[in-house]
């Protein structure tokens, strides 16, 4: 909702910050000395803005949502029979197939004695046919190895190990001794390091005699 703004020919590094607090009403004008800025990189779009690492690896986090949006999109469209008739060729190899109103009786059949309350009951096909029960493999859609590397890179991406993020790429070797250990890693190497960069941007920003309440 704020935006950094730097008006035409204008000197200044920022003019002020846009406050968008209604879409439908004119935003705000912020003076900058209001204003804590931390800008954690560039944005190539707009040099007044930075450019986060959870930005940076955005594309990564939309290749997973693509990849649960196909997983939904298989399961709701691609429907599967239970069984499948068929005719065993008649003499001398020939088929007879079954006539429109054949089938649509031992299809009425078939549903009737596999769900509902008859379910389970015997069936006995007249003529020369056998059933087969289909199946099919979702091997094919395991997507797992694609899912840990996404979720690896973004765990790498922002220093904060997979195990404590309780992401997929990271439980399958998790324990309580490494989630320890590395619980003290991560401290020491991502959440130290920023509590320092953001003490000494602040203390640069307002001076070490600064109080905020």
């Amino acid at each position: 909702q704020m935006e950094p703004i730097r008006l035409k020919g204008s000197g200044n590094w920022i003019d002020h910050y846009a406050y968008t607090y209604d879409p439908g009403r004119k935003p705000l004008e912020i003076p900058t000395a209001n204003v804590m800025h931390y800008r954690d990189g560039v944005d190539p779009q707009n040099e007044l803005k930075g450019y986060g690492v959870i930005k940076a690896a955005a594309s990564e986090i939309v290749t997973e949502r693509y990849i649960d949006e196909l997983t939904s999109f298989v399961l709701r469209n691609s429907g599967i029979p239970g069984l499948i008739v068929k005719q065993r060729p008649q003499e001398k190899g020939v088929m007879v197939a079954f006539t429109p109103e054949e089938r649509a009786e031992l299809r009425e059949d078939i549903i009737a004695r596999t769900t509902g309350s008859r379910r389970g009951e015997p069936l006995i096909l007249e003529g020369d046919a056998e059933v087969d029960q289909f199946r099919v493999s979702f091997e094919g859609l395991d997507l797992s190895p694609i899912l840990n590397r996404l979720e690896a890179r973004i765990s790498g991406a922002i220093g904060w190990p997979a195990i404590l993020a309780g992401l997929w790429a990271g439980l399958e070797q998790a324990t309580y001794a490494n989630a320890r250990t590395l619980m003290e890693f991560a401290t020491e190497m991502a959440l130290i390091p920023l509590w320092m960069d953001e003490s000494e941007a602040t203390t640069l920003f307002y001076g070490p005699q600064t109080f905020m309440v």
